[in-house]
Formats: structure tokens, sequence, C-alpha cells
């Protein structure tokens, strides 16, 4: 099933059919991301998916939205913190490790390593292009540069 992702009049990236679930503690988002997995994981021994070649080969993105209210001031902040887990990205070849040990077999179907390889690729292209001051940024050339564009972008922090 893919989701239908679209940018709206305000500029943010929302993809249709994503549930978004209110957690007050760390307790709360830590069962909340248990609950995922257990369920994804389900899904694909429903749909006699391998679990394995399907984390090779799919990205993850978690969002966490947070909201802060300062007791004093009662002035709002809103805040957004996203993990993100490349496919494939374990296999591409370091500059700094001599070794090149990305290849089709270690990945699973070649069609799928050279999908997931091109996203990191698109992704590498947006990186560039923002830390080069390119006017045009990349961004819709992937789902994953798409979905984490507003993330990329402005005075935004990178790790």
């Amino acid at each position: 099933n893919r989701l239908e992702i679209e940018t709206n009049r305000d500029g943010e990236t929302t993809v249709h059919g994503l549930i978004s679930v209110e957690a007050s503690s760390f307790e709360d988002v830590l069962n909340v991301w248990i609950q995922s997995l257990k369920a994804r994981k389900q899904r694909l021994a429903e749909q006699n998916i391998d679990f394995e070649d399907y984390e090779a080969n799919c990205h993850i993105i978690s969002t966490l939205k947070i909201q802060s209210t300062n007791t004093t001031s009662g002035l709002t902040t809103l805040g957004k913190v996203q993990f993100v887990d490349l496919a494939g990205s374990d296999l591409v070849p370091r500059r700094s490790s001599g070794k090149k040990v990305s290849t089709p077999e270690s990945v699973g179907v070649e069609s799928e390593w050279k999908f997931a390889n091109r996203s990191i690729a698109t992704f590498s292209e947006v990186i560039t292009a923002r830390s080069q001051f390119h006017r045009s940024v990349p961004y819709r050339n992937a789902t994953i540069t798409h979905l984490l564009s507003d993330s990329l972008e402005a005075d935004t922090k990178v790790v």
C-alpha cells in the first residue's frame, strides 16, 4: 500500500493515511513504537513477506511533534524531531573506508537495491545542494527527501 504524499498550502508535507498518536511521556512514546513494530511484523507475516528483506529495502521515518507551554508566560512552542533509518545506507561505501560493500546480493532483489540506492543518492544530492546554497533543491526527486523537506531546509539541524 502506497501512501499519498502532498504539500499543503502552508508548505507542510502531509501523508494521507498515517495516524497521529498523542503521547505525554517517554513511556507512551516507547509503547507506541513497540506496538507499531509488532503491527508491522504481523502485517508482513500476513502478506507472506520476509521481515529481514523488507527491513533491508525500506526507509523508516519516525516523527515526534513536541508542544511545550511555558507555565509562567503561557507561550507555546512547537518543535519536531525526526528519526530516519535509510534502507541500505549501511551498505553504501563510506569515503573513510576503502571497502566497497554495496552489492545487490547483500540487499536482496536488484531492482529494490537500485531503488534504495537511488533514494540515498537523491538524499545526498539534496544535502549537497543545501550546503552549496543552490536555488533549486531536488526535494521531490525521491519520496524520502519529499517527506523530509521541511527538516532539511532553512536553519534546521541534520545529524
